[in-house]
Protein backbone atom coordinates (compact mmCIF):
# COMPACT_ATOMS: atom_id res chain seq x y z
CA UNK A 1 0.00 0.00 0.00
CA UNK A 2 1.59 3.17 -1.33
CA UNK A 3 2.07 6.68 0.26
CA UNK A 4 0.22 9.87 -0.22
CA UNK A 5 0.39 10.76 -4.01
CA UNK A 6 2.10 7.67 -4.70
CA UNK A 7 1.08 4.66 -7.12
CA UNK A 8 1.99 0.96 -7.04
CA UNK A 9 4.93 2.03 -9.31
CA UNK A 10 6.79 3.30 -5.57
CA UNK A 11 7.58 -0.55 -5.46
CA UNK A 12 9.46 -1.03 -8.96
CA UNK A 13 12.35 -1.96 -6.94
CA UNK A 14 10.43 -4.94 -4.74
CA UNK A 15 8.11 -6.83 -6.94
CA UNK A 16 10.90 -9.24 -8.34
CA UNK A 17 12.33 -10.20 -5.11
CA UNK A 18 9.50 -10.69 -2.88
CA UNK A 19 7.29 -12.16 -5.86
CA UNK A 20 10.29 -15.44 -5.70
CA UNK A 21 7.88 -16.90 -3.15
CA UNK A 22 4.72 -14.92 -2.41
CA UNK A 23 2.18 -13.44 -4.18
CA UNK A 24 2.33 -10.04 -4.07
CA UNK A 25 -1.06 -7.55 -4.94
CA UNK A 26 -0.12 -3.67 -5.26
CA UNK A 27 -3.02 -1.87 -5.87
CA UNK A 28 -3.59 2.17 -6.73
CA UNK A 29 -5.36 3.57 -4.43
CA UNK A 30 -8.56 5.53 -5.26
CA UNK A 31 -7.74 8.99 -6.44
CA UNK A 32 -3.36 7.78 -7.09
CA UNK A 33 -1.84 6.06 -10.26
CA UNK A 34 -4.03 4.69 -12.57
CA UNK A 35 -7.10 4.08 -10.35
CA UNK A 36 -10.53 5.76 -11.13
CA UNK A 37 -10.74 9.39 -9.91
CA UNK A 38 -14.22 9.66 -8.18
CA UNK A 39 -15.33 13.54 -6.80
CA UNK A 40 -15.45 12.61 -3.34
CA UNK A 41 -13.99 9.92 -1.68
CA UNK A 42 -11.05 11.74 0.10
CA UNK A 43 -11.22 10.05 3.30
CA UNK A 44 -8.96 7.46 4.88
CA UNK A 45 -11.94 4.90 6.03
CA UNK A 46 -13.32 5.22 2.17
CA UNK A 47 -9.24 3.94 1.09
CA UNK A 48 -10.00 1.31 4.02
CA UNK A 49 -13.26 0.26 2.67
CA UNK A 50 -11.89 -0.14 -0.68
CA UNK A 51 -9.14 -2.15 0.00
CA UNK A 52 -11.85 -4.39 2.42
CA UNK A 53 -13.38 -4.78 -1.40
CA UNK A 54 -10.08 -6.19 -3.09
CA UNK A 55 -9.40 -8.30 -0.08
CA UNK A 56 -12.64 -10.08 -1.08
CA UNK A 57 -11.95 -10.06 -4.06
CA UNK A 58 -8.40 -11.87 -3.93
CA UNK A 59 -10.46 -14.47 -1.74
CA UNK A 60 -13.46 -15.36 -4.20
CA UNK A 61 -12.01 -18.53 -5.64
CA UNK A 62 -9.66 -19.42 -2.06
CA UNK A 63 -10.80 -17.83 1.27
CA UNK A 64 -7.82 -19.47 3.16
CA UNK A 65 -5.56 -17.20 1.50
CA UNK A 66 -3.14 -15.81 4.26
CA UNK A 67 -2.26 -11.91 3.47
CA UNK A 68 0.48 -9.86 5.32
CA UNK A 69 -0.43 -5.93 3.81
CA UNK A 70 2.73 -3.90 3.78
CA UNK A 71 1.69 -0.14 4.69
CA UNK A 72 3.80 2.76 3.16
CA UNK A 73 3.28 6.32 5.05
CA UNK A 74 -1.05 7.15 4.50
CA UNK A 75 -1.33 2.97 3.61
CA UNK A 76 -0.20 2.40 7.19
CA UNK A 77 -2.74 4.95 8.37
CA UNK A 78 -5.75 2.76 5.47
CA UNK A 79 -4.46 -0.60 7.42
CA UNK A 80 -5.07 1.09 10.93
CA UNK A 81 -8.58 2.61 10.21
CA UNK A 82 -9.35 -0.83 8.29
CA UNK A 83 -8.29 -2.35 11.83
CA UNK A 84 -10.70 0.19 13.74
CA UNK A 85 -13.89 -0.98 11.46
CA UNK A 86 -13.56 -4.21 10.19
CA UNK A 87 -11.17 -5.76 12.51
CA UNK A 88 -7.97 -7.27 11.87
CA UNK A 89 -9.06 -11.08 11.06
CA UNK A 90 -8.20 -10.74 7.45
CA UNK A 91 -4.60 -10.79 7.81
CA UNK A 92 -1.76 -12.76 9.27
CA UNK A 93 0.05 -9.88 10.30
CA UNK A 94 0.95 -6.59 9.45
CA UNK A 95 3.82 -3.85 8.09
CA UNK A 96 3.86 -0.50 8.53
CA UNK A 97 6.53 2.05 6.97
CA UNK A 98 7.63 5.11 8.06
CA UNK A 99 4.29 6.78 9.79
CA UNK A 100 2.95 7.70 13.01
CA UNK A 101 -0.40 6.90 13.92
CA UNK A 102 -0.95 10.46 14.44
CA UNK A 103 0.29 13.29 12.28
CA UNK A 104 -0.88 16.40 14.25
CA UNK A 105 0.12 17.31 17.87
CA UNK A 106 -2.33 16.88 20.06
CA UNK A 107 -2.64 17.60 24.02
CA UNK A 108 -3.78 14.12 24.74
CA UNK A 109 -0.92 11.19 25.63
CA UNK A 110 1.83 13.88 25.44
CA UNK A 111 1.75 13.73 21.71
CA UNK A 112 3.80 17.01 20.85
CA UNK A 113 6.49 17.72 18.43
CA UNK A 114 8.95 14.98 19.39
CA UNK A 115 6.35 12.35 17.77
CA UNK A 116 4.00 14.84 15.53
CA UNK A 117 4.34 15.06 11.87
CA UNK A 118 7.72 17.88 11.54
CA UNK A 119 5.65 19.82 8.63
CA UNK A 120 2.19 19.22 8.67
CA UNK A 121 0.81 19.37 12.53
CA UNK A 122 -1.76 21.47 13.18
CA UNK A 123 -4.23 23.66 11.20
CA UNK A 124 -2.01 26.80 10.17
CA UNK A 125 0.32 23.81 8.96
CA UNK A 126 -2.32 21.68 7.29
CA UNK A 127 -3.75 24.74 5.56
CA UNK A 128 -0.14 25.84 4.07
CA UNK A 129 0.22 21.98 2.68
CA UNK A 130 -3.11 22.02 0.99
CA UNK A 131 -2.20 25.37 -0.67
CA UNK A 132 1.37 24.33 -1.67
CA UNK A 133 -1.06 20.89 -3.25
CA UNK A 134 -3.32 23.03 -4.92
CA UNK A 135 -1.73 26.37 -6.03
CA UNK A 136 1.97 25.28 -6.76
CA UNK A 137 2.16 21.69 -7.34
CA UNK A 138 5.52 20.83 -8.94
CA UNK A 139 7.00 22.47 -6.03
CA UNK A 140 5.48 20.38 -3.55
CA UNK A 141 6.11 17.28 -5.48
CA UNK A 142 9.50 18.47 -5.59
CA UNK A 143 9.22 19.44 -1.95
CA UNK A 144 7.57 15.76 -1.34
CA UNK A 145 10.86 14.16 -2.94
CA UNK A 146 13.32 16.63 -0.53
CA UNK A 147 11.62 15.17 2.44
CA UNK A 148 11.23 11.57 1.76
CA UNK A 149 14.46 10.09 0.31
CA UNK A 150 16.89 10.23 3.36
CA UNK A 151 19.88 11.24 1.00
CA UNK A 152 18.00 14.82 0.04
CA UNK A 153 16.74 15.26 3.40
CA UNK A 154 19.58 14.59 5.63
CA UNK A 155 22.84 13.85 2.71
CA UNK A 156 26.03 11.92 4.37
CA UNK A 157 29.24 11.66 2.52
CA UNK A 158 28.73 7.68 2.14
CA UNK A 159 25.49 8.33 0.07
CA UNK A 160 27.40 8.07 -3.38
CA UNK A 161 24.41 9.58 -5.48
CA UNK A 162 25.57 10.82 -9.00
CA UNK A 163 23.34 14.07 -9.79
CA UNK A 164 22.24 12.19 -12.90
CA UNK A 165 20.68 9.41 -10.11
CA UNK A 166 19.23 12.12 -8.07
CA UNK A 167 17.72 13.90 -11.19
CA UNK A 168 16.17 10.24 -12.33
CA UNK A 169 15.31 9.56 -8.98
CA UNK A 170 13.13 12.87 -8.61
CA UNK A 171 11.78 12.85 -12.01
CA UNK A 172 10.16 9.27 -11.03
CA UNK A 173 8.81 10.60 -7.85
CA UNK A 174 7.58 14.08 -8.99
CA UNK A 175 5.99 12.63 -12.30
CA UNK A 176 4.03 9.68 -10.26
CA UNK A 177 2.63 12.85 -7.96
CA UNK A 178 1.43 14.65 -10.89
CA UNK A 179 -1.11 12.00 -11.94
CA UNK A 180 -3.15 13.00 -9.05
CA UNK A 181 -5.44 15.74 -8.79
CA UNK A 182 -3.86 18.71 -6.30
CA UNK A 183 -7.42 19.85 -4.79
CA UNK A 184 -8.63 16.25 -4.38
CA UNK A 185 -5.20 14.93 -2.63
CA UNK A 186 -5.25 18.58 -0.13
CA UNK A 187 -9.00 17.36 0.28
CA UNK A 188 -7.73 13.56 1.83
CA UNK A 189 -4.47 15.36 3.48
CA UNK A 190 -6.76 17.50 5.87
CA UNK A 191 -9.20 14.22 6.88
CA UNK A 192 -5.09 12.21 7.10
CA UNK A 193 -3.94 14.70 8.93
CA UNK A 194 -5.95 14.88 11.77
CA UNK A 195 -6.59 10.75 12.06
CA UNK A 196 -5.89 9.64 15.64
CA UNK A 197 -5.45 5.81 14.77
CA UNK A 198 -3.53 5.18 18.75
CA UNK A 199 -6.29 3.52 20.00
CA UNK A 200 -7.32 1.26 16.84
CA UNK A 201 -3.37 0.11 17.12
CA UNK A 202 -3.90 -1.43 20.61
CA UNK A 203 -6.68 -3.69 18.77
CA UNK A 204 -3.92 -5.34 16.66
CA UNK A 205 -3.21 -9.00 17.38
CA UNK A 206 -1.20 -9.94 14.61
CA UNK A 207 2.53 -10.05 14.72
CA UNK A 208 3.58 -6.58 13.18
CA UNK A 209 6.84 -4.97 11.77
CA UNK A 210 7.53 -1.45 12.44
CA UNK A 211 9.73 -0.18 9.43
CA UNK A 212 11.30 3.56 9.92
CA UNK A 213 14.06 5.60 8.25
CA UNK A 214 16.27 7.11 10.10
CA UNK A 215 16.69 10.22 7.66
CA UNK A 216 13.07 10.66 7.08
CA UNK A 217 11.88 13.86 6.71
CA UNK A 218 8.67 12.72 7.98
CA UNK A 219 8.15 11.74 11.25
CA UNK A 220 10.77 11.58 14.78
CA UNK A 221 11.20 8.01 15.00
CA UNK A 222 9.70 8.68 18.73
CA UNK A 223 6.42 8.87 16.77
CA UNK A 224 6.77 5.85 14.60
CA UNK A 225 7.76 3.74 17.01
CA UNK A 226 4.58 4.11 19.13
CA UNK A 227 3.18 1.95 16.93
CA UNK A 228 5.22 -0.89 18.30
CA UNK A 229 4.15 0.51 21.48
CA UNK A 230 0.42 0.55 21.14
CA UNK A 231 0.59 -2.97 19.49
CA UNK A 232 2.55 -4.41 22.88
CA UNK A 233 0.11 -2.31 24.72
CA UNK A 234 -3.06 -3.72 23.73
CA UNK A 235 -2.02 -7.40 22.98
CA UNK A 236 -0.26 -7.98 26.13
CA UNK A 237 2.37 -9.64 24.27
CA UNK A 238 5.61 -7.53 24.16
CA UNK A 239 7.07 -9.78 21.07
CA UNK A 240 4.15 -9.15 19.06
CA UNK A 241 5.90 -5.89 17.21
CA UNK A 242 8.97 -5.59 15.80
CA UNK A 243 11.16 -2.28 15.42
CA UNK A 244 13.31 -1.76 12.70
CA UNK A 245 15.65 1.32 11.20
CA UNK A 246 16.84 2.15 8.20
CA UNK A 247 19.37 4.19 7.36
CA UNK A 248 18.00 6.01 4.29
CA UNK A 249 14.34 7.81 4.36
CA UNK A 250 10.57 7.94 4.05
CA UNK A 251 10.96 5.99 1.11
CA UNK A 252 13.04 3.11 2.57
CA UNK A 253 11.89 0.50 0.27
CA UNK A 254 13.16 2.24 -2.86
CA UNK A 255 16.66 3.46 -1.14
CA UNK A 256 17.22 -0.03 0.62
CA UNK A 257 15.41 -2.62 -1.12
CA UNK A 258 17.45 -5.54 -0.45
CA UNK A 259 17.44 -4.80 3.41
CA UNK A 260 13.54 -4.00 2.62
CA UNK A 261 13.15 -7.10 0.69
CA UNK A 262 14.81 -9.50 3.05
CA UNK A 263 13.20 -8.40 6.51
CA UNK A 264 9.62 -8.66 4.36
CA UNK A 265 9.84 -11.44 3.25
CA UNK A 266 11.29 -13.12 6.45
CA UNK A 267 8.83 -11.71 8.38
CA UNK A 268 5.75 -13.50 5.95
CA UNK A 269 7.86 -16.34 5.72
CA UNK A 270 7.09 -16.22 9.80
CA UNK A 271 3.43 -15.25 9.77
CA UNK A 272 1.88 -17.91 7.81
CA UNK A 273 4.43 -20.60 9.66
CA UNK A 274 2.31 -23.59 10.99
CA UNK A 275 2.36 -26.63 12.90
CA UNK A 276 2.55 -27.91 16.16
CA UNK A 277 5.23 -26.88 18.23
CA UNK A 278 5.73 -22.99 17.55
CA UNK A 279 5.93 -20.70 20.09
CA UNK A 280 3.11 -18.59 21.53
CA UNK A 281 4.39 -16.73 23.84
CA UNK A 282 6.31 -13.50 23.66
CA UNK A 283 7.44 -13.28 27.38
CA UNK A 284 9.49 -9.77 28.01
CA UNK A 285 12.55 -10.21 30.02
CA UNK A 286 13.02 -11.67 33.31
CA UNK A 287 9.08 -12.10 33.57
CA UNK A 288 9.51 -14.38 36.73
CA UNK A 289 11.54 -11.89 38.57
CA UNK A 290 8.84 -9.03 37.71
CA UNK A 291 5.54 -11.04 38.59
CA UNK A 292 7.30 -11.88 42.02
CA UNK A 293 8.03 -8.31 42.45
CA UNK A 294 4.76 -6.77 41.26
CA UNK A 295 3.45 -10.02 43.52
CA UNK A 296 4.47 -8.40 46.73
CA UNK A 297 5.36 -5.18 45.99
CA UNK A 298 7.99 -5.17 49.26
CA UNK A 299 8.73 -1.41 47.99
CA UNK A 300 7.97 1.26 45.98
CA UNK A 301 8.55 0.32 42.24
CA UNK A 302 9.05 3.05 39.23
CA UNK A 303 8.23 1.91 35.57
CA UNK A 304 7.78 3.57 32.23
CA UNK A 305 4.43 3.49 31.41
CA UNK A 306 5.61 1.17 28.32
CA UNK A 307 7.00 -1.40 31.01
CA UNK A 308 4.15 -0.94 32.90
CA UNK A 309 1.66 -2.05 30.44
CA UNK A 310 4.01 -5.05 29.70
CA UNK A 311 4.41 -6.92 32.81
CA UNK A 312 0.87 -5.88 34.55
CA UNK A 313 -1.35 -8.07 32.06
CA UNK A 314 0.85 -11.03 33.44
CA UNK A 315 0.18 -10.17 37.00
CA UNK A 316 -3.11 -8.16 37.43
CA UNK A 317 -5.03 -11.55 38.27
CA UNK A 318 -4.00 -10.57 41.50
CA UNK A 319 -5.02 -7.69 42.24
CA UNK A 320 -9.13 -6.25 42.01
CA UNK A 321 -9.42 -2.40 41.51
CA UNK A 322 -10.88 -1.07 44.80
CA UNK A 323 -12.89 2.04 43.08
CA UNK A 324 -12.59 3.58 40.24
CA UNK A 325 -9.67 6.01 39.23
CA UNK A 326 -8.83 9.13 40.99
CA UNK A 327 -7.32 12.21 39.37
CA UNK A 328 -4.99 14.49 41.62
CA UNK A 329 -4.41 18.31 41.15
CA UNK A 330 -1.38 17.64 39.90
CA UNK A 331 -2.69 15.60 36.30
CA UNK A 332 -1.54 12.38 37.85
CA UNK A 333 -3.71 9.41 38.40
CA UNK A 334 -4.16 7.34 41.23
CA UNK A 335 -6.15 3.74 41.64
CA UNK A 336 -6.33 1.18 44.33
CA UNK A 337 -6.07 -2.83 44.37
CA UNK A 338 -6.50 -5.19 46.77
CA UNK A 339 -5.67 -9.25 46.62
CA UNK A 340 -8.21 -11.15 44.21
CA UNK A 341 -9.15 -12.89 48.40
CA UNK A 342 -9.68 -10.57 49.83
CA UNK A 343 -13.47 -11.40 50.20
CA UNK A 344 -14.38 -14.11 52.22
CA UNK A 345 -15.73 -17.07 50.58
CA UNK A 346 -17.54 -20.06 51.77
CA UNK A 347 -19.53 -22.95 50.93
CA UNK A 348 -22.65 -22.67 48.91
CA UNK A 349 -25.20 -24.72 47.40
CA UNK A 350 -26.59 -24.30 43.97
CA UNK A 351 -29.67 -25.26 42.42
CA UNK A 352 -29.64 -27.21 39.08
CA UNK A 353 -32.47 -28.10 37.36
CA UNK A 354 -32.61 -31.82 36.15
CA UNK A 355 -36.32 -32.62 35.16
CA UNK A 356 -39.34 -31.10 37.07
CA UNK A 357 -37.67 -31.08 40.01
CA UNK A 358 -34.90 -29.02 41.64
CA UNK A 359 -31.90 -31.01 43.39
CA UNK A 360 -29.03 -28.83 45.30
CA UNK A 361 -26.04 -30.34 45.19
CA UNK A 362 -22.30 -29.21 47.05
CA UNK A 363 -20.30 -26.82 44.49
CA UNK A 364 -17.03 -27.18 45.43
CA UNK A 365 -15.63 -23.63 46.60
CA UNK A 366 -12.11 -22.08 47.84
CA UNK A 367 -11.19 -21.82 51.16
CA UNK A 368 -12.53 -19.48 53.48
CA UNK A 369 -9.33 -16.93 53.01
CA UNK A 370 -9.40 -12.88 53.75
CA UNK A 371 -6.27 -11.73 51.92
CA UNK A 372 -5.49 -7.86 53.41
CA UNK A 373 -2.18 -7.21 50.60
CA UNK A 374 -3.67 -3.62 48.76
CA UNK A 375 -1.91 -1.36 47.22
CA UNK A 376 -2.02 2.10 45.18
CA UNK A 377 -0.92 2.48 41.66
CA UNK A 378 -0.55 6.12 40.45
CA UNK A 379 -0.24 7.06 36.66
CA UNK A 380 1.82 10.37 35.99
CA UNK A 381 1.80 12.74 33.30
CA UNK A 382 5.53 12.50 32.77
CA UNK A 383 5.09 8.72 31.71
CA UNK A 384 5.99 7.31 35.25
CA UNK A 385 4.01 4.21 37.10
CA UNK A 386 4.78 4.04 40.98
CA UNK A 387 3.24 0.89 42.51
CA UNK A 388 3.23 1.13 46.32
CA UNK A 389 1.56 -0.66 49.13
CA UNK A 390 -1.51 1.30 50.48
CA UNK A 391 -0.94 -0.90 54.07
CA UNK A 392 1.71 -2.96 55.79
CA UNK A 393 -0.14 -6.18 54.98
CA UNK A 394 1.51 -8.80 52.72
CA UNK A 395 -0.23 -11.62 51.16
CA UNK A 396 -0.48 -14.91 53.52
CA UNK A 397 -0.34 -17.25 50.22
CA UNK A 398 1.93 -17.75 47.17
CA UNK A 399 1.36 -16.28 43.49
CA UNK A 400 0.72 -19.91 42.68
CA UNK A 401 -2.31 -20.23 44.08
CA UNK A 402 -3.51 -17.18 42.32
CA UNK A 403 -3.01 -18.70 39.38
CA UNK A 404 -4.72 -21.74 39.51
CA UNK A 405 -7.81 -19.50 40.27
CA UNK A 406 -7.77 -17.03 38.19
CA UNK A 407 -5.98 -16.68 34.55
CA UNK A 408 -4.35 -13.37 33.99
CA UNK A 409 -5.11 -11.74 30.71
CA UNK A 410 -1.76 -11.72 28.96
CA UNK A 411 -2.20 -15.99 28.43
CA UNK A 412 -6.14 -14.93 27.75
CA UNK A 413 -4.82 -12.51 25.14
CA UNK A 414 -2.62 -14.60 23.33
CA UNK A 415 -4.35 -17.89 23.13
CA UNK A 416 -7.43 -15.53 21.81
CA UNK A 417 -5.43 -14.30 19.31
CA UNK A 418 -4.10 -17.89 17.97
CA UNK A 419 -7.72 -18.85 18.28
CA UNK A 420 -8.89 -15.83 15.82
CA UNK A 421 -5.75 -16.42 13.47
CA UNK A 422 -7.58 -19.75 12.68
CA UNK A 423 -5.73 -22.41 15.07
CA UNK A 424 -8.22 -25.08 16.73
CA UNK A 425 -8.18 -24.18 20.55
CA UNK A 426 -6.38 -27.97 21.11
CA UNK A 427 -3.93 -26.98 18.75
CA UNK A 428 -3.11 -23.57 20.92
CA UNK A 429 -2.98 -25.51 23.89
CA UNK A 430 -1.00 -28.43 22.39
CA UNK A 431 1.60 -25.59 21.36
CA UNK A 432 1.39 -23.27 24.57
CA UNK A 433 2.45 -26.84 26.69
CA UNK A 434 5.31 -27.55 24.45
CA UNK A 435 7.58 -24.56 25.89
CA UNK A 436 6.55 -25.53 29.85
CA UNK A 437 9.43 -23.39 30.72
CA UNK A 438 7.75 -20.61 28.89
CA UNK A 439 4.02 -20.99 30.46
CA UNK A 440 5.69 -21.57 33.86
CA UNK A 441 7.05 -18.41 33.60
CA UNK A 442 3.88 -16.82 32.33
CA UNK A 443 1.75 -18.41 34.99
CA UNK A 444 0.23 -20.58 32.79
CA UNK A 445 0.94 -24.07 34.98
CA UNK A 446 -2.96 -24.34 35.20
CA UNK A 447 -3.84 -23.18 31.77
CA UNK A 448 -6.84 -25.79 30.50
CA UNK A 449 -8.50 -26.31 26.65
CA UNK A 450 -11.79 -24.63 28.20
CA UNK A 451 -9.78 -21.60 29.31
CA UNK A 452 -8.65 -21.31 25.96
CA UNK A 453 -12.37 -21.65 24.49
CA UNK A 454 -13.33 -19.23 26.76
CA UNK A 455 -10.78 -16.50 26.20
CA UNK A 456 -11.89 -16.85 22.43
CA UNK A 457 -15.07 -15.97 22.94
CA UNK A 458 -15.02 -12.88 24.31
Amino acid sequence: MHGFSGSSAYFTRNFIALSEHHWVVAPDMRGHGASGRSKGGYHVARLAADLQTIIKFLRQNQDDVKIVPVGCSIGAAVLWTYVELFGDADFAGFVFADQAPLQDRSPFDRWDASKSHLGCYDEATMLNAQRAWTETPFAAHQGLVSECLGYRFAPEDGDNISLEQAANDEEFFTGISRLCDGVWLARLLADHTRYDHREAIEGITKPTLVLAGRRTGCFPLEGMKETAIRVKKGSGRPGLARWSVFDGGHWMFYEEPERFNKEIAEFVSDCVATGDGRQILDLPPNLNAWRERLFHIRELITMQEEDFDLYWPYISNVWVPNGSVRPLQNGDQSRWYQCLLHTTRSKQLAKVENGPANRQRARTSREETFCEAAIKVTHSTDGIVRLVRSNESDHDHDLERIDKIRRNPALKRAAAAEVAAGSKPAEVYANLNAFPDQLVAAGGQWLTRQDIINASRR
